[in-house]
């Protein structure tokens, strides 16, 4: 007597990893010339297949422009901010109106992401899909020590707020 068992596919191999969701950076820029350029890069060089960029221009005067200029092609938005007496509030605001993405990250002129950041964000808000939103970092000092920062839930302060409570 021959008796045979069969398993379904599903107990042979493991299930096949949640995508990863798509990460919209915003970065806000005013007279920022001298860090502009490695703020760029370091988004346009991440390796997360979806990533969508936003740069608003707050009137920038000195050399700023142009060298957004530079990267007009591998920035997906750039907004020209005109006049500059418009807030920085108002400017993320205006490009967070732009996301095409969830996971929504915004990374200063003269901040930088480390190779693959994007990519671990991205990551994490696959295994925290709860999460609505999270504070990543590390602190790099001008001596070269390092203080990284766990990645952490904030509160969802939109319900804080409807409930009328201090986030």
């Amino acid at each position: 007597v021959v008796v045979e068992f069969l398993i379904g596919p599903q107990h042979y191999y493991p299930p096949p990893p949640k995508p990863l969701p798509g990460i919209t950076v915003v970065t806000v820029t005013h007279n920022d010339e001298a860090t502009i350029r490695d703020t760029i890069e370091s988004v346009i060089g991440q390796t997360h297949a979806h990533v969508q960029y936003v740069v608003v221009d707050r009137g920038s005067t000195d050399g700023t422009r142009a060298i957004l200029d530079e990267y007009r092609d591998r920035i997906d938005k750039v907004v020209d901010d005109e006049p500059a007496t418009t807030s920085t509030t108002d400017a993320l605001i205006k490009a967070y109106n732009l996301a095409t993405y969830d996971v929504l990250g915004k990374l200063d002129a003269g901040d930088v992401y480390e190779p693959g950041g994007l990519t671990r964000v991205a990551e994490y808000f696959r295994d925290h899909p709860t999460y609505k939103a999270a504070v990543f970092g590390e602190a790099v000092s001008d001596s070269g020590w390092r203080l990284p920062v766990a990645p952490t839930e904030t509160p969802d302060v939109v319900r804080l707020l409807a409930q009328g409570k201090d986030a």
